[in-house]
Order: C-alpha cells, then structure tokens, then sequence
C-alpha cells in the first residue's frame, strides 16, 4: 500500500511512503521519503531513502540509494549510493558510492568515498578523497587516495597523495607526501610536487615541487627544492640542496648539500657532498664529491675531486674540437710533460693534439711517423707552460725520411726544406701545426709546417 502526506505525491508502485512537503514518488516499490525531506523527490527503482531533514534532494532511479544529509543532492542511478553529509553532493551511478561533503561529487564506479568539500572521484574503484582533501580530484582507476587539499591522481592503482597541490598521473604504488593512515605509505611534505607514472617511486621532501616523469622504485626525499628524476630504476635524491636532475639509469643518487648538480644517466654513479653546477654523463661507479663546475663524461670507477674540471677516461671527437688559443682537430690525444719527459712518438690516431703543461721548460723531441701515413694526418702542438722561459719542440723523421716544408713558401718544394733535428722554440702561448701530404696533388709527399689554427 502507498501512502502519501496530503500535499504529497505517488505515482504508481507498491509500498512507497511519502511524507515530505511538498514531495513525489513517481514510481517504484518500497521507496521512502520522510517528514522533513520537502520539496524532494524520487522517480522510481526500489528501496531508496530519502531521510535529510532539509530539502530539495533528487534519488531518479535505482535501487537502495540513499540520501541523509544535506540539501540539494542528487543520485541519478545505481545500486547503494549514499549522500550522508553537506550540500549539493551528487553520485551519477554505480555501487555502494558514497559523498559525505559540500559539493562531493562520484561520477561512477564501486566503493569510491568523497569525504571532502569540492572533491570529485569520476570513476573507479575503492578510491577514497579523505576529510582533508578539499577541492581534489581522482580520475579513475582502484584504491588511490588523496588526502590533502587540492590533490589529485589521474588513474592507475594504490596511488597515495598527501601533498597540497601534489599530482599524480597514474601508475601503480606512487606515493606523495604523507598522513595518510592505513594505505600503503605515511611520507611528509612534497608541496607542489607530481609524480607523472611509473611504480613505487616517492616524493617525500620537505623542500617541495619536486617531480618524477616515470621509473620504477625511485626516491626524492630529504629538504631538496625543485627536484627532478625522468626515469630508470632505484634511483635517489635525498639532498639538502636545489635544483638537482637525474635523467635516468639505474641506482644513481645525488645527496649531500648538492646544488644544481646533475646525473645523465648511466649506473651505480654519485654526487656528494657539497657539489655545485656539476655533474656525470654516463659510466657507471662514477663520484663527484663536493666540487665545484666538474663533470665526468662517462667511464667508470672515477672520481672527481677537483673544481671546474672535466673528467674522462679515452676520448674521440668527430668533427673538429676548438681549444682555448685555436687548435682544431678530429681526435686528440693529451700528453702531459709535467713529469719531464723529452720525447715522444705519435701512432695510428690520424689526428693529435699534443698539451705539454711541465712545470719547467723542458726541451720535447717529436719524431714523426713514417708508415701507413694517410693524406690529412696532423699532429697540433699547444703549449700551456706559464713559466717564463721557452723549451725547444724538436722534430725527427723516420727512416723513410720525409721532408718537412716551411709554411711561408706553399708546397710543392719551393718552401725550405728542414732537415731532421729542426725545431722550434715554444713558450706559453706558443702552438703550432705539422701536416702530412702524400703527393696527390701533384707535389712531394711530406710534412708541411704551419700554425696553430
């Protein structure tokens, strides 16, 4: 039997009751809309409850939804959806749903929970936007959580947010600040920080906008601002300082007071301490400790130590590599005579540069190859010796006995020959160029001087 209050309405169906002002039931069975429920309404389904002592709340169809706070709610459809608490909350569809705040909002799915004002779950499930999540958002997915204001998670699974103004993309198992009790991670800070993908990686700092492209089981923590990692595995900032990157790779970490340092990838490599502006390209087992402007440029098991320094262990350049005071070359060797040495033999690099730094102007003997000899082939000398005084670079042929031309008379034997034992008289500054032509140009194959360019 239906029963209605006198200024009530009841449609059709069987075991409604409607005793609001005001109200209707259109449709349905056992649908029920109390006393103090006025100008409400229910369009059909079964079961529903309408039971708020305030007004204007809408359930259209169903079965067991239920309204008990606030006024102004709507449920459009679904099984067991719930508006309990504040104003104008709505559940589009879908089972067991419930909002319990100011303008909660649930799109659809199972189980999602909007207990903050201005929150919003659009799809998903067993997703939760907590009391303290005011004006946060989950997109979709299952078991994400946000827990603080202005927090969102786009999709993926056992996401954890707990930073205001923290997102989250998606992924799985992707944490961000902390208070969050009973899921997965209780982590602190992370202001503005954003984790894009990936799975179980951490912004916990207390410094703020700190962020994680993707990777897996990687880590931003301690007091560092402005934090980046773009990828890989198991990789760590836990600096005190600003502005550190790593690109990627695996096992890498920048901690320390480390400021505006960097890590390009590679493995297992390390920037401590008290680094500033530096960085390591690659490699693996690879250390910047408290240096200033150093990089290592790949390599392995190298350390740098020393300030505004570039470390490597071989190097080749294609194209041409200018150096302070102008020597260009394709590849390159750097010799250093600090200890003393008088003499040297270049070998099977077409191109070298040769950098004498000695702590004294000791004299060099150069003796030039001859065999398997290509058209081109260059050998560069740079003197960066700041001592007063000049060394003698002294230049030997082998036993082929390849001429050396002058650079002031062009080639094709009209410059000067210089026998073997001919030299030139360096100082710092001093840089020249010795250049092997094999005569297909029409001229006698040898060695031609010139300067440094």
């Amino acid at each position: 039997m239906d029963t209605a209050s006198s200024n009530g309405f009841i449609g059709a169906g069987s075991g409604n009751l409607n005793r609001g002002t005001a109200a209707g039931i259109v449709a349905g069975d056992d649908n029920d809309i109390t006393v103090a429920a006025s100008n409400s309404f229910i369009g059909a389904g079964t079961g529903h409850r309408i039971t708020t002592a305030t007004a204007n709340n809408v359930i259209v169809g169903g079965d067991s939804n239920f309204v008990s706070g606030g006024t102004s709610g709507g449920i459009v459809s679904g099984v067991g959806n719930r508006i309990t608490g504040g104003d104008e909350g709505f559940i589009g569809a879908g089972d067991q749903n419930l909002v319990a705040a100011d303008d909660g909002f649930v799109g659809a799915g199972q189980n999602n929970t909007v207990s903050a004002a201005q929150g919003g779950i659009v799809a998903g499930l067993n997703s939760i936007i907590t009391a303290a999540g005011g004006q946060s958002f989950i997109g979709g997915g299952q078991r994400n959580l946000v827990c603080d204001l202005r927090g969102v998670v786009g999709a993926g699974q056992n996401n954890q947010n707990g930073a205001t103004n923290g997102v989250i993309g998606g992924g799985f198992g992707n944490s961000i600040g902390g208070g969050c009790p009973g899921f997965r991670r209780d982590v602190a800070g992370a202001q503005s920080s954003g984790i894009f993908v990936g799975e179980n990686n951490t912004i916990s700092t207390t410094g703020g906008a700190a962020a994680i492209l993707t990777g897996t089981g990687n880590t931003i923590s301690g007091d560092s601002q402005n934090a980046a990692i773009g990828g890989g595995t198991t990789i760590t900032i836990s600096a005190t300082g600003d502005n550190d990157f790593v690109a990627g790779g695996e096992r890498n970490s920048i901690a320390g007071a480390s400021t505006n340092c960097f890590i390009m990838g590679g493995r297992v490599n390390m920037v401590t301490g008290a680094c500033e502006g530096g960085g390591v390209v690659g490699g693996f087992n690879n250390t910047i400790s408290g240096t200033a402007g150093s990089v290592i440029l790949g390599g392995n098991n190298i350390t740098a130590t020393a300030d505004n320094t570039a470390y490597a262990q071989d190097m080749e350049v294609v194209g041409d590599l200018t150096l302070g005071g102008g020597i260009l070359s394709t590849r390159f060797t750097f010799i250093d005579n600090t200890g003393g040495a008088t003499s040297y033999t270049p070998t099977n690099d077409d191109r070298w540069i040769i950098t004498d730094s000695s702590a004294t102007p000791t004299d060099i003997t150069f003796t030039l190859p001859d065999a398997g000899l290509d058209h081109g082939r260059q050998i560069c000398i740079k003197d960066l010796c700041t001592l007063a005084g000049a060394r003698d670079y002294i230049f030997s042929v082998g036993a082929a006995g390849f001429p050396m031309f002058g650079s002031n008379g062009g080639f094709g034997g009209t410059a000067p020959v210089l026998p073997p034992g001919s030299f030139l008289t360096g100082a710092g500054g001093f840089q020249v160029c010795i250049t092997f032509y094999d005569g297909s140009d029409g001229g006698t194959a040898g060695w031609i001087l010139g300067p440094g360019v």
